[in-house]
């Protein structure tokens, strides 16, 4: 799958989550979420170029992964995001 239709994949999972949540909060799987972010991450990293260009289009989403990269780098992805769910385990 190229970056275009992968981001815009993602783009419509975050929307749709956004559309249903209650007060901020939504029911998520945070598999596929965590591999979401896993996959911009070594985008990021392995096709800067494209990156930038896609920034113009979707900057919302790439200021988010600037913040969650450097979790992402330390193995805490999926403990992270459990923990947003108020899943402490």
């Amino acid at each position: 799958m190229d970056i275009k239709k992968r981001m815009d994949l993602i783009k419509s999972r975050v929307e749709q989550i956004e559309e249903k949540s209650i007060d901020g909060r939504a029911n998520i799987n945070v598999y596929t979420i965590s591999n979401d972010i896993e996959w911009f991450c070594h985008v990021i990293h392995l096709q800067q170029e494209d990156i930038e260009s896609l920034k113009k289009v979707n900057l919302r989403y790439f200021k988010a992964l600037n913040e969650i990269e450097p979790i992402h780098k330390s193995g805490r992805v999926k403990q992270i995001a459990r923990e947003a769910l108020g899943n402490k385990r």
